[in-house]
């Protein structure tokens, strides 16, 4: 008998512009992000956290033009930008506007030259970037990261594409690990910010170049 992937159980499949989808899923990723050292150095800390994190979350799954994928139960989600798709110079333009108030503007301007310096570390050529993977805390640890991974990577074999992400967790390094990815690069960014770059290869495809 084969055995059924966790991303056919738990219903892995794309949202599209569907408001009270994303608004729930807003709230799922500021639960699953919550202590998270990335977003946590993006944004503001002091009394506007909460609203800054989930208007950055709002942000990211409806105007920057990735692909929002979710759980049937919409306790876990994932946006990623498929080779060839990323936020044009209008969607990154609005992004830094908006992304003045949510980290405030000192930290906006400090962030940003180290935005565009991870920017600069993604692999030459076309690839998946695993932008966001989180899970409801309550739900940590029952399949769902898996069963959106296993739902990208089959994606990324079928395309003949790479995956690249970047994370700040020593957990999500392991958790990735596990599931084929590579530490590619580790860097360490302002404020003491560690982050490392992963990579998984499907089989049949040339080794990714980095800058």
């Amino acid at each position: 008998m084969n055995a059924v992937s966790p991303a056919a159980v738990l219903g892995v499949s794309r949202i599209e512009n569907d408001p009270a989808i994303s608004s729930a899923l807003v709230d799922v990723l500021c639960r699953a992000f919550d202590r998270d050292p990335h977003i946590n150095w993006l944004i503001r800390q002091d009394a506007g956290r909460a609203g800054a994190m989930a208007e950055l979350f709002q942000l990211l799954l409806t105007e920057m033009g990735g692909e929002l994928h979710a759980t049937a139960d919409r306790q876990s989600a994932a946006l990623w930008y498929p080779p060839g798709n990323s936020p044009d110079w209008g969607a990154q333009t609005r992004f830094f506007l908006r992304f003045l108030a949510i980290a405030g503007p000192l930290r906006a301007l400090k962030r940003g030259v180290d935005l565009k310096r991870m920017d600069r570390q993604h692999p030459q050529q076309p690839h998946f970037h695993l932008q966001l993977l989180g899970v409801a805390p309550e739900y940590q640890g029952s399949g769902h990261g898996r069963a959106l991974l296993e739902h990208l990577q089959a994606l990324a074999q079928a395309s003949g594409s790479p995956i690249y992400l970047e994370t700040s967790s020593p957990q999500n390094v392991a958790f990735y690990a596990r599931h084929g990815f590579a530490t590619t690069a580790e860097c360490t960014l302002s404020d003491h910010l560690r982050l490392w770059s992963l990579a998984w290869q499907c089989s049949g495809i040339n080794p990714l170049e980095h800058p």
